[in-house]
């Protein structure tokens, strides 16, 4: 992590060594578990609802109940099959003339709008309608960036929303990255927070930063509208060590987000490792879906690592990248394909064979079976003949 970068701070006060904390956040963040002063372990039962301090630690939005609680999983839009299993999440509105999407079974792909005009959205929407897309991320900072200083943020977002966004044929992922975040918009944390909550009144889900001070109520917020939430990092510099990877996907669950994402550059085949490493101990320990993509070159492996290594989706691009080392979506179905197909037919052969044996067992019954009713007959017949 780079320690030079404002926005962070490597000792949250009171916490534990290497512990991410955004820097002006105070009491107003919601620590991960073992996390910072005063952290207890949690129940699994406890998971996805907020701690009973919290109240005091969360930006709640005004009225809300000090002590609200999050279903595990938060949304609605999701279910829990057992204990040992993820949730799955899904993502898409019933109103919604879009079909809705699970994250929590195979791969999906995500692909980015760029567009800077609803005109740039409608084409980009046309070239994504002839690929193996699953979602579409609208990226709505560079349609801010192009704006004119006097020109309204909220008129802009809902005008390319109306004309060209809500025409996609596949479910939206609203998301504002700020150049502090490696985005283009320059916007103010309130109004960062105005036009996110705005968003989630119209696209299926919304991305929030889990680093901003005031994620937990916009996540609380976002839900109210009916959007699910990606609670999201991102790191351009390099991968953070393995507990902090830990603690943000920690941090993320307990301020009820759907959908985990931590995306960071690496250098080495290493951290490409640790990054998967992440992935994998996320989703033992939240059972929700995760997303960790190694962004650059060494990290290609994490964007098609597939369900083996339980990756919710991927990110790829038809026009233009939203990020480094980002693939093509067919150079993403094709790893993908490859990946869980292997898996799908190790997955069919084990069902063929539990068949093939259960079968058995049943002829086997049903030799017994008439053996023992042949000796019955025999047995009748010879006393019917006085034997």
């Amino acid at each position: 992590m780079d320690a030079h970068n404002p926005q962070y701070s490597a000792f949250p006060p009171g916490g534990g060594e290497r512990d991410l904390f955004p820097v002006g956040a105070g009491v107003n963040s919601v620590l991960p578990t073992g996390v910072g002063e005063g952290a207890a372990p949690r129940a699994e039962s406890e998971r996805g609802t907020f701690s009973p301090g919290a109240a005091k630690n969360s930006a709640f939005l005004a009225g809300a109940e000090a002590n609200s609680v999050l279903p595990t999983g938060a949304g609605v839009n999701s279910a829990v099959h057992s204990d040992s299993e993820q949730i799955e999440v899904r993502i898409g509105r019933g109103s919604s003339p879009r079909p809705a999407v699970v994250l929590g079974g195979p791969t999906r792909i995500i692909t980015p709008l760029m567009g800077t005009t609803p005109a740039f959205l409608s084409a980009e929407i046309e070239a994504v309608a002839t690929q193996a897309v699953d979602l579409v991320e609208w990226r709505v900072d560079p349609l801010l960036a192009a704006l004119e200083p006097a020109f309204n943020r909220r008129a802009a977002i809902e005008e390319a929303w109306e004309a060209a966004v809500s025409q996609a044929p596949l479910p939206v992922l609203a998301t504002i990255r700020t150049t502090a975040e490696g985005g283009a918009a320059e916007l103010s944390a309130s109004e960062y927070a105005e036009l996110v909550v705005l968003l989630a009144g119209l696209a299926d889900a919304v991305d929030v930063e889990i680093a901003r001070a005031e994620s937990c109520a916009l996540i609380l917020r976002a839900h109210q509208a009916g959007a699910a939430v990606i609670a999201s990092f991102h790191d351009f510099n390099e991968t953070p060590p393995d507990d902090t990877l830990a603690a943000l996907y920690a941090q993320m669950a307990e301020a009820g987000a759907d959908v985990l994402k931590v995306a960071c550059r690496v250098t080495t085949p290493e951290d490409a490792l640790r990054v998967l490493a992440a992935q994998i101990g996320a989703h033992r320990e939240h059972h929700r879906p995760i997303i960790g993509i190694g962004m650059g070159e060494a990290g290609a492996i994490t964007r098609i690592a597939g369900v083996p290594l339980f990756s919710a989706a991927t990110f790829a691009s038809v026009g233009v990248s939203s990020a480094p080392g980002q693939f093509t979506v067919e150079e993403t179905r094709s790893g993908l394909d490859l990946v869980e197909k292997g898996r799908t037919v190790e997955k069919e052969k084990t069902v063929e064979k539990e068949k093939t044996v259960e079968k058995g067992r049943t002829v086997e019954r049903g030799k017994a079976g008439e053996k023992g009713k042949t000796t019955e007959e025999e047995k009748t017949a010879d006393k019917a003949r006085g034997r």
